[in-house]
């Protein structure tokens, strides 16, 4: 009998110590635990751009033909050239050195959008640009010998 109520007594805590382990199974079970899904990225609202039209494009270029900077170039060219052809080299090249430095200087100082000819970029390159290119081309005609 002793031995019977030593096992009863060993068999009622190891039901105890199980007991816990029961009631945790009869918890409700849990819900997953959802990950976390990244919206699509938004993005701005765009306006349509408007259609290019090709008449429009053709009435703009004539327009520039208008334009006093391009003949301004065109007639600095043209002396530059004649200059070349007739008195030498180092004078041609000289002469087209001070256009571009003109063109500079105008495209600096004259206000938006300034001269067509000379506006292609934004103010700051085109003005390096047209300058180096005038000291450059200057530099240039009066040291590369001329046979």
């Amino acid at each position: 009998m002793q031995q019977d109520l030593t096992t009863g007594l060993a068999a009622a805590s190891t039901a105890a110590h199980r007991e816990p382990a029961r009631e945790s199974a009869r918890e409700p079970a849990r819900e997953p635990v959802r990950e976390a899904v990244a919206e699509p990225a938004r993005e701005p609202v765009r306006e349509p751009e408007p259609e290019l039209d090709v008449r429009a494009t053709a009435r703009a270029s004539l327009a520039a033909g208008r334009t006093p900077s391009l003949w301004w170039t065109c007639t600095g060219l043209g002396i530059s050239l004649a200059l070349v052809l007739t008195v030498g080299v180092a004078t041609g090249g000289l002469v087209l050195a001070i256009g571009l430095a003109c063109a500079g200087l105008a495209r600096a100082v004259l206000p938006s959008p300034g001269p067509v000819a000379f506006t292609v970029r934004s103010r700051v390159l085109d003005v390096a640009v047209l300058l180096l290119l005038a000291v450059g081309v200057g530099f240039l005609s009066q040291v590369i010998p001329v046979r």
